[in-house]
């Protein structure tokens, strides 16, 4: 439970960040002020499962106020492996800047792309999002069902359902009786980091 209430907080103050015009700011031991800043919020992760779990669960209420990129490892177009290399690339970027602002300054948003509330509509890695969401709680325990009443890999189901009569409590004590491994038991206790 605590695990969720921590997501839940993530997800409130990511939208605060993101929706409220005004920001209550302060340094340590000072008085704080509000102010109108113009931010973006950004989050790099890693995309292994336990990384992941420091983004806020993507539902309606959020999916809107958050971009989900997936960054690839590339060979740089400049060797990079001195100090001196390094310094070259960088001064590269630098020069390039000029005429990066010039592109950036004349192009337009295409229309199917523009949002009124945060200028531009969101976007959502598909395999991202499919590791944010098999991380619910509700994803798990939907995996863990499936392979009790279809009995995945096992001679005897071959994927056909099984009967089930019961209530959700009794079937939470079935797959976690018959699953009992460490990861499987942390599905009743933490769901998400905190």
């Amino acid at each position: 439970m605590r695990a969720l209430l921590s997501a839940s907080r993530r997800t409130v103050q990511s939208k605060n960040i993101t929706v409220n015009d005004w920001q209550r700011c302060h340094a340590k031991n000072r008085v704080a002020i509000s102010l109108a800043p113009f931010w973006r919020l950004t989050v790099t992760v890693n995309d292994e499962p336990e990384n992941l779990m420091v983004l806020p669960p993507i539902d309606e209420s959020i999916e809107d106020k958050i971009i989900i990129l997936r960054a690839s490892r590339f060979q740089m177009p400049m060797p990079t492996a001195t100090i001196e290399q390094r310094k070259a690339f960088w001064q590269k970027l630098v020069d390039e800047l000029p005429a990066f602002l010039a592109f950036l300054f004349q192009w337009e948003i295409p229309s199917k792309l523009v949002r009124a509330r945060f200028g531009v509509t969101h976007f959502h890695h598909p395999d991202i999002l499919q590791a944010i969401d098999n991380l619910a709680p509700e994803s798990r325990l939907l995996r863990l069902i499936d392979e009790e009443l279809f009995e995945i890999g096992s001679e005897r189901g071959r994927g056909s359902p099984n009967s089930w009569s019961g209530s959700y409590a009794l079937m939470a004590v079935v797959v976690a009786t018959k699953r009992a491994s460490f990861s499987q038991h942390r599905l009743w206790s933490v769901s998400r980091a905190t």
